[in-house]
């Protein structure tokens, strides 16, 4: 059977490149299960279980592609943990808001409306 550890020194952009190359290669044959129905139901389920197990792995590669770069560090500490009403969200670890007092302060004589 194949053993389909990676080695540390395999390429994997070249490993990936190959993969989408085989991929590309049975296209023909998709083709020709899209019109003809007279396949054997095992081989036909043995290939939907290899799509579903493709699938899988294709979308953790795509997660890991397009995961933003990890950061230095974890959050630094700003004292005590807070929790939020829920006990789920840990305060503490939020980015700061900005302060809203701005936005609440009183109208202008220039805004109010006469009576």
């Amino acid at each position: 059977m194949n053993d389909l550890r990676a080695t540390p020194d395999a390429d994997p952009i070249a490993t990936l490149d190959a993969l989408a190359t085989a991929l590309a290669r049975l296209e023909p044959q998709l083709e020709l299960w899209l019109t003809a129905s007279s396949h054997a139901l095992s081989e036909r389920e043995r290939a939907r279980r290899a799509a579903m197990h493709l699938r899988l792995q294709a979308s953790r590669i795509v997660a890991v592609l397009d995961a933003a770069p990890a950061q230095s560090g974890p959050a630094p500490w700003r004292g005590q943990e807070r929790r939020g009403p829920n006990r789920a969200t840990n305060v503490a670890r939020l980015p700061e808001r900005p302060d809203d007092n701005q936005d609440r302060a009183a109208p202008g004589p220039a805004d109010w409306e006469p009576f």
